[in-house]
C-alpha cells in the first residue's frame, strides 16, 4: 500500500547511495589528529600525566570526522581511524618535549630527530601512551563499523508506513491512527525520525547526535526547535500548525541516540 501523502508516493523503492567521498573524510580525519595530539601534548606538559580518556575521545574524534567528511564508511576508512589515532598521540608526543625543551633552545625538528633514541632510552616513558592510543583506536574503529553497518541495512520502504491496526505486533511503536513513522537514519551516534500527521500532513522531523548534543526538529521543512542535550534526557515541544496539539520530542541517551515522539500525552513513535 503506498503511502497516502502525495509528496512520498513518488519515492524510489531503492534510493541511490550517496558516493562516499573519502579524500574528504580523510582530510578531515587528519586534522582531527592533529588538533588532539596538541592537545594531548598539551595536558602531558602542564600535568606530566596522559589520561585513556583523551585517547579514547580522540578515537571517537577522528572516527566522527571521516564519517561525517565522507558521507559514509568502507573499509579503508576503518584502518585509516586506526593509523590517524596513532599518528594523533606520535603529534602529542613530539609536542610535549618540545614545550619542555624549548627553554633550553630544543626544537621539534630536533626531538623528532632523536626521538627514536628517545623511545630506546625511556620506553616505560613512551609505550604506554601508544598503549592508550591503540585502546583509543579500537573504540573509534568500532564505532565507525556500526555505523558503516547501519547505512547497510536495508529498510523496508523509504516512504511512511500505513497507518497500523490496533492488533498489529508493531502497534506499541505507533498507537497513534493516521501517524505515519519513518526512520529515515540510524547510526552509530546519530538517528533521524520522521513522522507525518494527517490531515495536511505536518511532516515532523527530528535529528539527534551523541557526538555533540545537537538536536533539531523541523516542521514541515522549517526548523521549529533547535537544543543541546547536556546530560540524558532533554525534550521540547512543538505545535502542529492550527490543531492546538501539543507534540513533545524527547531525545534520550547520552553514547546510544533515542527519538521519542509524544502527541498530546499519547505516545506516537520512537526510533
Amino acid at each position: 500500500m503506498p503511502p497516502p501523502f502525495g509528496p512520498y508516493a513518488s519515492i524510489p523503492v531503492s534510493p541511490p547511495r550517496p558516493r562516499v567521498q573519502s579524500g574528504r573524510g580523510l582530510a578531515l580525519g587528519f586534522a582531527v589528529a592533529l588538533f588532539g595530539g596538541l592537545v594531548w601534548g598539551l595536558i602531558a606538559a602542564a600535568s606530566g600525566y596522559i589520561f585513556i580518556i583523551a585517547a579514547i575521545a580522540i578515537g571517537y574524534g577522528i572516527a566522527w570526522a571521516i564519517a561525517k567528511g565522507a558521507g559514509g564508511v568502507t573499509g579503508g576508512l576503518i584502518v585509516a581511524t586506526i593509523v590517524l589515532t596513532v599518528f594523533s598521540v606520535f603529534v602529542g608526543e613530539i609536542v610535549t618535549p618540545s614545550i619542555i625543551a624549548s627553554q633550553v633552545g630544543v626544537g621539534p625538528s630536533d626531538i623528532i630527530g632523536a626521538y627514536p633514541q628517545i623511545v630506546a632510552q625511556f620506553p616505560g616513558d613512551t609505550l604506554p601512551s601508544y598503549f592508550f592510543g591503540l585502546i583509543g583506536a579500537t573504540f573509534g574503529a568500532y564505532g565507525l563499523y556500526q555505523q558503516g553497518r547501519s547505512m547497510r541495512i536495508p529498510m523496508p520502504h523509504p516512504g511512511f508506513a500505513p497507518p497500523m491496526a490496533p492488533s498489529s505486533p508493531m502497534a506499541a511503536e505507533n498507537p497513534t491512527v493516521g501517524a505515519h513513522v519513518r526512520i529515515a537514519h540510524r547510526g552509530t551516534y546519530d538517528v533521524t525520525l520522521e513522522v507525518a500527521f494527517p490531515p495536511k500532513p505536518s511532516v515532523v522531523r527530528a535529528f539527534y547526535t551523541t557526538m555533540t548534543g545537537r538536536a533539531e526538529v523541523h516542521l514541515d521543512g522549517q526548523l521549529a526547535q533547535k537544543t543541546r542535550v547536556w546530560g540524558m534526557k532533554k525534550e521540547v515541544s512543538v505545535r502542529l500548525g492550527d490543531t492546538g496539539q501539543s507534540l513533545v520530542v524527547r531525545f534520550l541517551g547520552a553514547v546510544s541516540p533515542r527519538i521519542e515522539m509524544h502527541l498530546d500525552g499519547r505516545f506516537v513513535a520512537a526510533a
